[in-house]
């Protein structure tokens, strides 16, 4: 993964090195401790990034605003609220799940889910 980092801190990766995928590595190597160098890069590449906080732009704004705390912080329910729009019920809870869960991946949230996910019912043996 970090032979994906150009020289400008872009992890260009199979999805062009967008904002997540780019935060993600940085997280991870944080975390980790590693590659300073890798680090200093993605850092500069996001810290450049200015995705807006429009509907599309909402979700990349929050994971900035959570690897960077000089940024102003979003509240991960926030996140989840505007996370919550979709044509069908799985849509829209796939995406609130999925905003929290980037939410404890960036320390800004300490629960995976804001209610436990169903699980199917085991099958009467038999």
């Amino acid at each position: 993964m970090v032979s994906t980092v150009g020289d400008d801190g872009c992890a260009r990766v199979p999805v062009s090195g967008r904002i997540l995928e780019s935060a993600l590595l940085l997280r991870l190597l944080r975390l980790e401790h590693h590659l300073p160098e890798v680090r200093s890069r993605l850092t500069s590449f996001l810290r450049a990034q200015d995705p807006g906080h429009d509907e599309a732009g909402q979700l990349d704004s929050a994971i900035l605003s959570w690897l960077f705390p000089d940024r102003k912080t979003i509240d991960p329910a926030d996140v989840e609220r505007a996370s919550a729009t979709g044509i069908s019920g799985f849509v829209t809870d796939r995406r609130r799940h999925f905003a929290r869960a980037l939410a404890v991946i960036f320390g800004a949230a300490s629960q995976p889910c804001a209610r436990p996910v169903p699980r199917p019912s085991p099958r009467p043996a038999g």
